[in-house]
This record gives structure tokens, sequence and C-alpha cells, in this order.
């Protein structure tokens, strides 16, 4: 992508400093032109008049300096007014011109960073069903392993209750059978 990369901010540099530089030169060489012309023009002026006796000459030389007074005095403001408007109009230009490069590039780095979340967000969300699944067959297998350990602990306590019962049920038979023989016994030497 060529805006908001360093290539476009390297160009971007380089054509303001070109033109900060190109445009006074233009202006110093077409004003300068112009001052060489009118320099030219008064020479010939000063060469006419040198013609002139020192009388005559004083007049023609101060008539000349009023004239070219007044001709400096229009020329300069207007000049002035000319290099003060072309300087806005070019710092209006490449004002806008920067402030539709930033609009750009902030559009840009919003969408980059709106994608970066999504696809983060997605990332996440793979991440949590994974871990939820892992958790639940680490879960299950130790759940399982509880249950079987339980299940044994309940099959030996089981196993110890029966074998307890049964002495019990056989010690009680016994008794009992003794408590017949005994009674089998009694009414045999009875009768």
């Amino acid at each position: 992508m060529y805006f908001g990369s360093v290539r476009f901010f390297r160009h971007l540099i380089i054509t303001v400093l070109v033109l900060l530089i190109v445009i006074p030169a233009f202006f110093a060489f077409y004003y300068g032109s112009k001052y060489n012309s009118t320099n030219s023009k008064l020479t010939e002026v000063q060469e006419i008049v040198s013609k002139y006796d020192k009388t005559g000459q004083n007049e023609l030389v101060d008539s000349l300096s009023q004239l070219l007074d007044s001709s400096f005095n229009t020329q300069i403001p207007a000049f002035q007014q000319k290099v003060d408007d072309s300087l806005e109009e070019q710092i209006h230009t490449l004002q806008r011109q920067m402030d539709d490069s930033l609009k750009t590039q902030m559009a840009s780095l919003q969408k980059k960073i709106d994608d970066s979340f999504a696809n983060n967000t997605s990332k996440i969300n793979d991440k949590q069903s994974n871990s939820q699944q892992q958790l639940s067959g680490l879960i299950k297998t130790q759940t399982a392993a509880i249950q079987k350990a339980l299940d044994k602990k309940m099959d030996e306590k089981a196993a110890e209750i029966i074998k307890q019962f049964n002495e019990t049920i056989n010690n009680q038979v016994a008794s009992l059978q003794q408590q017949i023989d005994a009674l089998k016994a009694t009414e045999a030497g009875n009768g």
C-alpha cells in the first residue's frame, strides 16, 4: 500500500522541499529579469540626461526621479500582493493535500485495526473452544478415574461388609444350631 508508507512520506517531503526551492527561484529569476530591463531603461535615460546641460539636467532629473519613484511605488505593492496571493494559494493547496492524505491514512489504519481485531477475536474464540474441549476431556478422564477408584473402593467395602455379614450369619447360625442341638438333647433326655 503506497499511502502511509515510508516511500510515500519520502516522496511528499521531497516534493515539498523541491517546491520550496523552485517557486522562490522562479520568482527571483522572473523579477530579476524585470529588474534588469528596468535598470537598462534607467541607464538609457541617464545617458540621455547626461547630454543635457546642468540647468536643464537638474529639471529633467527631478521629473525623471518623480516619474520613477511613482512607478516603483505602484509596482512594489502590486508585486507584494502577487507574491502574497501565490504563497497563500500554495499553502492552502498543500494543507488540503496533507488533510486528504491524513484522512486516507487514518481510514487505512482504522481498517487494519478492525481487521486485526476481527482476526484476533476469531483466534481467541478458537483457542477458547480448544481449551474448553481440552478441559472437558480432562474432566471426563478425571471423572472416569475417580469413578473407577470409587467403584473399586465400594466393591472392596461391599466385599468386606458381605464377608462380615457372612461371618456374623455363620456365627449366628452356629449359635442357633448349638441351641437347637442343646434343645434336642434336653428334649431327648426328658423324653
